[in-house]
């Protein structure tokens, strides 16, 4: 696994570096991926197994379309609908937890994450 340093984003004509540090999360949609990085918000064009790969062990899979930075997890909660959520550190964003990763990511996060109700 190759941990990279940063990914390159366009902008129009001009291409973006983002810190993968400075990364809260990617989120697949369609043939691209958000990166909501510290910075705002910007699209690549990859895709999400291939980065995946790309980013080692410093990233999460909790959904087959999110990844989210270790170090930028609040916490997770159950919603009302018996949904649970990542809860991403310095954002009022929310990513899905599908039921196939709940248990890893409860794993992961037990003795260190809050578990909001």
């Amino acid at each position: 696994m190759a941990d990279i340093r940063s990914i390159k984003a366009r902008l129009g004509y001009d291409t973006q570096t983002i810190l993968i540090n400075d990364v809260l999360y990617f989120k697949s949609e369609d043939k691209y991926i958000t990166v909501k990085h510290t910075k705002g918000e910007s699209i690549i064009s990859m895709t999400l197994k291939n980065l995946e790969r790309q980013v080692g062990d410093n990233f999460v899979r909790v959904h087959r379309n999110a990844l989210v930075s270790k170090e930028r997890i609040r916490g997770y909660k159950r919603g009302k609908d018996q949904q649970w959520s990542i809860i991403i550190d310095s954002t009022n964003d929310t990513l899905a937890i599908s039921r196939r990763h709940v248990s890893a990511i409860r794993e992961l996060l037990k003795s260190d994450y809050i578990v909001y109700d």
